[in-house]
């Protein structure tokens, strides 16, 4: 039994090495910058940490080992062998990379290594170095190549190319916790230093799939690449490299950047995930003056992508003519000696994107004849019947008569369809049926019931 910093008590190198690894990952305090001749490579002064020993050295030439043929890469790496008295240190080179020794010098380990550069050569000269030794993070954390594998509770950064990272898109500020009796259960939290956007993780015994925190102002990162797909105004499709087909739904919202506008829309369908792709239909934010898209998707790149289930994220228009198709008609229009098959006078229609909507008609009819007569009115995806009877108004009365025909009704739709006002005769002599929009305005509209 041994207090190892005690009045009298002798404190090993080993001792030192045991706690400053725990502070301390392998790797420099400081970047330098290799250069090379034909012959040689040069390395500057060094000062960094191998394994919980500090060390320095001063600047170094060594003489490269060339081809034989061909190109190769080689490796320069500091390397401990406790077992040399008298160079236990020593910067070496050689002709290949391989992965170099980590045993526990402070335990029973003899030898230790940790790379500083690679060179290129030919038969003939070097042709290029490069620095590739990891900087130990003097402020506090630790530069951590593989998330995956850390054993120490404790703060990391890591670069985009790292393992078990989010995403390759952001270098990452990394909080590891272990817990109290081993490593078999853990827990990440990574930050993107890109984005803002917070991820989080769960091990036992494996780690978990990250999962994304929901940011403060309602959008989450969406963390894939969308692409462009078509258009047909005011609806768009993207695709998706990634299987997102129990990520997104129906209902949700959207915002992303394209042809330097910023685009919002409602997801209003989800395909089949196919060929490494998910397509996802969406209904753009609509210009109100003409029921089309505001900023309609151009076939160009899509950045700063996010999705929201929240009810009002930051800036999404929640005003509900952003989200409605509506058609407004001032003009009267007739349809003289009627038969009882339907018509649909004036060409009246309003066109209805994927998605789901609260559907309203609104018209003034006149009927002009003798005695009484039946007629009906009807918002019908056909000009020739009835195709929903909850939209169909039926009318007995005296001629002639003006009536207002109103309807509305809830309408969840998987296809573009057109909805067209249609009139017909069911009974007695009529001899003009009239919409008359130069008197009240016909007005066919939908709201998206989404928002």
């Amino acid at each position: 039994m041994k207090l190892i910093r005690w009045a009298g008590e002798n404190v090993t190198p080993s001792d030192d090495a045991k706690l400053s690894r725990r502070l301390y990952a392998d790797g420099l305090f400081a970047s330098v910058t290799p250069t090379h001749t034909s012959g040689t490579v040069t390395i500057p002064a060094l000062y960094g940490m191998m394994c919980g020993r500090d060390f320095t050295t001063d600047e170094e030439t060594l003489d490269a080992i060339l081809a034989t043929s061909g190109t190769i890469t080689g490796q320069i790496y500091m390397y401990i062998d406790t077992e040399d008295a008298t160079y236990p240190l020593d910067l070496k080179i050689r002709n290949y990379v391989s992965a170099l020794p980590t045993n526990d010098i402070n335990a029973d380990g003899t030898t230790y290594g940790i790379e500083i550069a690679q060179y290129t050569a030919n038969t003939s000269e070097v042709t290029g170095v490069t620095f590739t030794a990891k900087i130990n993070n003097v402020y506090g954390g630790k530069i951590a190549d593989n998330l995956d594998t850390i054993t120490q509770s404790g703060f990391y950064t890591c670069y985009g190319t790292a393992t078990g990272v989010p995403n390759a898109s952001s270098s990452w500020y990394v909080i590891h916790t272990n817990s109290n009796v081993g490593t078999v259960s853990a827990w990440q939290m990574a930050k993107s230093y890109t984005t803002g956007e917070f991820y989080f993780r769960n091990k036992s015994t494996t780690w978990g799939a990250w999962e994304i925190k929901p940011s403060t102002n309602g959008w989450n990162f969406a963390n894939e690449t969308w692409e462009y797909v078509s258009v047909d105004d005011p609806t768009g499709v993207i695709r998706v490299n990634a299987d997102v087909t129990t990520k997104y739904c129906v209902g949700m919202k959207i915002i992303f950047t394209n042809g330097g506008n910023i685009i919002y829309g409602f997801i209003t369908a989800i395909g089949a995930y196919s060929g490494g792709y998910t397509n996802i239909t969406f209904l753009h934010e609509i210009d109100p003056t003409d029921s089309l898209a505001l900023h309609l998707m151009a076939n160009s790149a899509i950045t700063a992508n996010y999705y929201s289930n929240a009810k009002a994220p930051f800036g999404f228009p929640l005003n509900l003519d952003k989200w409605s198709v509506i058609i407004t008609n001032t003009n009267t229009y007739s349809q003289a000696s009627p038969t009882t098959n339907y018509c649909n006078i004036g060409s009246l229609s309003l066109v209805l994107p994927i998605g789901a909507w609260n559907m309203t008609g609104h018209a003034n009819i006149r009927i002009d004849g003798t005695g009484d007569i039946e007629i009906s009115v009807a918002l019908s995806t056909s000009v020739s019947e009835v195709t929903d009877e909850a939209l169909k108004e039926y009318i007995y009365d005296t001629t002639p008569v003006t009536l207002i025909y109103i309807s509305q009704k809830n309408i969840s739709i998987t296809s573009k369809t057109t909805y067209y006002l249609i009139e017909r005769k069911l009974s007695g002599t009529v001899s003009t049926i009239y919409v008359m929009g130069a008197a009240s305005g016909t007005v066919l509209k939908a709201v998206c019931t989404y928002l």
